[in-house]
């Protein structure tokens, strides 16, 4: 168990956790309204779970392959930031644009993406 954080360096695994929760901060926009403090939250307790689910799985089986480690918990947050960020603005913008350029009606699933 790791408690420090970045004690160890940057490895494909922590490149992967940052991915993996991408989506996650592309798609909660589309659920509910988002705000940034949301975004972080819903980072935050996604990568805690993953963690504790992770050390419970390994306190249950008696070993384990894998060591619950802060790290991973920080790049599944910037992971979910980075989805809200870049991806769902970048397409919040172009959806815009296009909407705008091209006269599209209003029907609730445009108003939707729209107000969020």
């Amino acid at each position: 168990m790791n408690l420090i954080p970045f004690k160890y360096e940057f490895t494909k695994l922590s490149f992967f956790n940052i991915l993996m929760t991408v989506p996650l901060g592309f798609g909660l926009p589309f659920l509910f309204r988002a705000s940034f403090k949301k975004i972080l939250i819903a980072g935050v307790l996604t990568g805690i779970i993953l963690e504790s689910g992770q050390l419970l799985t390994a306190l249950y089986a008696g070993y384990t392959f894998r060591f619950v480690d802060i790290d991973d918990v920080i790049f599944n947050i910037s992971g979910t930031l980075s989805g809200y960020f870049i991806l769902f603005k970048l397409f919040k913008l172009t959806f815009n644009i296009l909407v705008r350029k091209w006269n599209i009606k209003f029907n609730s699933i445009v108003k939707h993406i729209n107000n969020t």
